[in-house]
């Protein structure tokens, strides 16, 4: 990893940024400088990061004028990213000096060599930047959104920055002098697509030139433009060639009035798009007031429904109340039939039509086999201690011609009961059923036949 990894100590106030960085982490150092150094150090870090790249600062700190420059992307943790398409590279130093680019080692590639290497390239682009502060002129390279991007050789003459707030617009830079002749040079260069060099600009004693020239990278896959400042008249090389591109004289009067001629259409453009974004804005307030009314409409609907659910909601609870008192009757209903039948001690049990046991009493169970969970069992499943064989025949026979049955019926234990079966009617005189009831007469019937044997007795002494 150590290989892989290269450490350095670095000032970030004084020495040039390293670039197309992914994450820059600094936490909790910013607080401790002014503000001038801080917004120095951020747009340091502002060059350094690729495009999308993300920047990572302490809890208690913030972008400050830079914010524009970022896009949030926590603001609780202070993680920001750089924002979409405007670019991070911006001049290299506040003080105009060029930027120093540093790549990071690839893979693999041992840290000694790394450094050797970096050492030629820095002794390398010193001799070729010795040689072009003669021959090159003081040229920059700005982007689409006109940003600078890369500054070579001093263009402190040419471009300042805003006294404002930090920007690296090339047009919000230039010296007024050079305002115009740029306006028209950048718009005529992306309009053809082709060079533009104007001659004969002047600016305070002396006359430049001004070149436009259109880049596209296939590193980055992106277009650039280089502007470069050319002081006096460079003589051709090859007086043969043919220049490339667009050059003319530069005529103060009559680019002035083409500029002017150029502000008058943009600002016509631009009144007849905020017209129509106007009208539109008119023609969505009228749908939006139209769409309020529909709403107003619908909530006086739903307040109607409202009431009216409120209405209904009450008779509910009315009927609700009704019934819980007629529940509260018929429960009281019940405990009394149940405490009657108890009392009596007269088995009953109630059939319906399938000859289903639907409810029986306590004393029943002298007589028929029943738990409290045979509820719901057919009568034929329940076995009886009674000396009779047709009472499912008896039964169904009561069903059928709703006629009632008395029998006398001797339990197994010696004891005789009065069997009857009728019909089960409704207060609506329909049959759901039928009803077996027994009452214990093993009493009468002792006393009957006691008082038999008496009457015989009585007899054969009156006939004696």
């Amino acid at each position: 990893m150590r290989e892989m990894v290269v450490f350095a100590r670095q000032n970030f106030l004084k020495d040039p940024p390293f670039n197309r960085i992914d994450l820059l982490s600094c936490r909790n150092v910013l607080i401790y400088l002014d503000p001038k150094s801080q917004k120095k150090v951020l747009s340091f870090f502002h060059f350094a990061l690729r495009q999308k790249g993300y920047l990572f600062l302490g809890a208690s700190e913030s972008l400050g004028d830079m914010i524009n420059s970022f896009e949030t992307i926590s603001s609780k943790w202070k993680l920001y990213r750089v924002r979409e398409g405007d670019k991070k590279n911006i001049l290299g130093s506040l003080r105009g000096d060029p930027i120093k680019k540093i790549h990071s080692p690839s893979p693999g590639k041992k840290v000694g060599t790394y450094f050797k290497e970096i050492q030629n390239k820095t002794f390398h682009e010193e001799i070729a930047r010795e040689v072009m502060k003669d021959y090159a002129p003081a040229t920059v390279a700005i982007n689409d959104e006109h940003n600078l991007v890369y500054v070579f050789g001093d263009v402190n003459p040419y471009l300042a920055l805003p006294k404002d707030s930090l920007s690296f617009n090339i047009l919000k830079m230039v010296n007024k002098a050079l305002s115009i002749p740029l306006h028209t040079a950048i718009k005529r260069a992306r309009a053809t697509g082709e060079s533009v060099s104007y001659k004969g600009i002047r600016l305070s004693e002396k006359k430049i030139r001004l070149v436009i020239k259109p880049y596209y990278s296939k590193t980055s896959q992106e277009q650039f433009w280089i502007v470069s400042f050319i002081e006096g008249e460079v003589e051709k090389r090859d007086s043969t060639a043919k220049p490339q591109g667009l050059e003319e004289v530069y005529d103060e009067k009559e680019n002035s009035v083409r500029r002017i001629t150029d502000l008058e259409y943009e600002l016509n453009h631009k009144e007849e798009t905020l017209q129509a974004t106007i009208e539109e804005l008119e023609t969505s307030n009228e749908e939006l007031q139209a769409t309020n009314e529909e709403l107003l409409a619908s909530n006086e609907e739903l307040q109607s429904t409202n009431e009216e659910l409120q209405s209904v909601n009450e008779e509910l609870y009315t009927v609700n109340s009704e019934y819980q008192n007629k529940i509260e009757e018929l429960t009281e209903l019940n405990d009394d039939m149940n405490n009657l039948l108890n009392s009596t001690e007269i088995g009953t049990i109630f059939i319906d039509k399938n000859m289903r046991i639907r409810k029986f009493t306590p004393g029943v169970k002298k007589q028929l086999n029943l738990l409290d969970g045979d509820v719901g069992r057919p009568l034929s499943h329940i076995s009886h201690n009674l000396d009779v064989k047709d009472l499912l025949k008896d039964g169904a026979r009561v069903l059928e011609n709703l006629k009632k049955v008395e029998k006398e019926v001797k339990g197994k234990e010696g004891r005789w009961y009065l069997m009857k079966i009728i019909p089960y009617r409704t207060s609506d005189d329909r049959i759901k059923g039928i009803v077996i009831s027994f009452v214990d007469i093993t009493m009468v019937r002792a006393q009957k036949h006691r008082i038999n044997e008496l009457s015989q007795e009585n007899t054969e002494l009156r006939e004696k």
